[in-house]
């Protein structure tokens, strides 16, 4: 039985790089503060039709499932869940009725009123904004329709407060799974599937390089930070469930820290080139540590959310994925800071 989360353990953007490594280069920075606000005030995933559709969903969710997993993955049982997001509450109320303690949020009044009505312990409350009460885990349910930028802070400060994150998705009917399985191998596209996703020596070519709460893609929160990392499928009667989970270690927990407290204080700057040996200065770090930390957040917005190729190209979907930006609030959100000695 695995006592902790090891089965993959990656340690990718080392604590201390030289600042040469980020010198004379530009991260595209939204206004992380603006952008929150926007999000808090458009009510994130509520429209009307999204609610009445998700709320008859017909898929069921056994709380068994959940203890199953964390049971043999953590060696122990957890018991009071934070639950941020929880839309129509099934996988919530499952929680509860299994016997745990669940606290859930939603931002959309809509969701709030019906988690009300489960009979859970519900408050109005974004994505990110993670609460100061004593939690074993966070628990998410496929959370890939939250704005990303809002994904990603979330997971910062989960981090930062050192909580075990675990994102639960539901995939298909064993039925419809199993048929399309052996359709699928009577094809041979399963083995055109591997073939693609491997080198000629049968090695993994490298890690995708995708967004952190995303299906598939947290590994590279757990490449960025070093996370303990662990990524399992649970049946129960019915369907089949995909659990993976992220646990803070001492140096997750503090790049991630150190990450927020360089977007607060690049956001409160003005400018466009921020010296990075003041930063440092401000923050009482180390100038490597930080040009760490500043190569880590170019990663994520200049690459990963593509901030800059959406200004380049007025893409506003690039970065979100809820409720649509303008191309005014586009420009007025983000801006190009380079950085100097």
């Amino acid at each position: 039985m695995m006592c902790d989360i090891t089965r993959k353990r990656l340690l990718g953007t080392p604590l201390n790089i030289h600042p040469r490594a980020v010198i004379g280069k530009g991260i595209y920075l939204l206004d992380m503060k603006r952008y929150l606000e926007r999000e808090h005030e458009k009510g994130g995933w509520n429209g009307k039709q999204n609610f009445e559709t998700q709320a008859v969903g017909d898929f069921k969710f056994d709380g068994k499932a959940f203890r199953r997993y964390t049971r043999k993955v953590l060696g122990r049982d957890l018991e009071r869940l934070y639950f941020p997001a929880a839309y129509a509450g099934k996988i919530a109320k499952a929680l509860k009725e299994e016997g745990y303690d669940v606290f859930a949020t939603d931002l959309g009044n809509d969701w709030v009123a019906h988690l009300r009505s489960l009979g859970l312990r519900t408050e109005k409350r974004s994505f990110e904004d993670i609460p100061k009460e004593r939690f074993d885990a966070v628990v998410c349910f496929e959370p890939y329709c939250i704005p990303r930028p809002v994904a990603y802070i979330a997971i910062l400060r989960m981090m930062a407060d050192s909580l075990l994150c675990i994102d639960i998705s539901v995939s298909d009917h064993k039925r419809s799974l199993y048929g399309r399985q052996l359709r699928h191998l009577a094809e041979k596209r399963i083995l055109r599937d591997v073939s693609r996703k491997n080198g000629p020596d049968g090695r993994v070519l490298r890690l995708e390089r995708g967004y952190p709460l995303n299906k598939r893609r947290t590994d590279r929160i757990a490449y960025d930070y070093g996370a303990g990392y662990g990524s399992h499928s649970v049946f129960d009667a019915e369907y089949r469930y995909g659990f993976i989970a992220l646990k803070p270690t001492p140096e997750s927990s503090g790049r991630a820290s150190l990450d927020l407290r360089v977007i607060e204080e690049l956001n409160s700057g003005q400018g466009d080139r921020a010296s990075l040996d003041a930063l440092a200065n401000a923050l009482e770090k180390p100038v490597n540590e930080v040009a760490a930390s500043v190569r880590r957040l170019m990663d994520v917005f200049n690459q990963r959310l593509m901030v800059g190729l959406a200004v380049e190209y007025e893409d506003p979907h690039v970065i979100e994925s809820a409720v649509e930006l303008t191309k005014k609030e586009l420009h007025d959100l983000v801006r190009r800071i380079t950085f100097v000695e």
